[in-house]
């Protein structure tokens, strides 16, 4: 379970580095503002520019926590059980763990391709269609 929550971490973590290397926000980060004309200000994008890279640092620390988490949860799994069960049991969590990421890999890479779609024919972004 902690595996799977790492690898979708990472996996989260890449997306949002690929939406700022693409100049584009998710939409989680898209969020309404009482006068429309600001949506299209600088101030706007700055905003969210400045929550993206938050989103960025968070899930780097949050990916630290978990990878050391996994370690520990490896070394006591291994202490408790022989070698060949150890790697019998990772190699069956890392089978499931693969088409679980593989799913949400896929998933993302329609929302970026998407977000990037989107930029390409409106460079602004309207937070009502969210």
């Amino acid at each position: 379970h902690l595996e799977l929550k790492l690898g979708k971490t990472k996996l989260d973590l890449e997306f949002l580095k690929s939406c700022k290397r693409h100049s584009v926000i998710p939409r989680f980060l898209w969020f309404k503002v009482a006068n429309r004309r600001l949506r299209n200000s600088s101030a706007y994008r700055q905003c969210q520019n400045k929550l993206l890279k938050d989103e960025i640092i968070a899930k780097h620390a949050r990916s630290r926590v978990l990878s050391s988490q996994v370690t520990v949860a490896h070394s006591n799994l291994a202490s408790h059980v022989s070698s060949i069960d150890f790697i019998h049991l990772k190699s069956v969590s890392d089978r499931e763990n693969t088409k679980k990421l593989s799913q949400h890999q896929r998933i993302q890479d329609r929302k970026l391709f998407r977000l990037c779609s989107e930029a390409k024919n409106d460079s602004s972004i309207d937070p009502n269609s969210v």
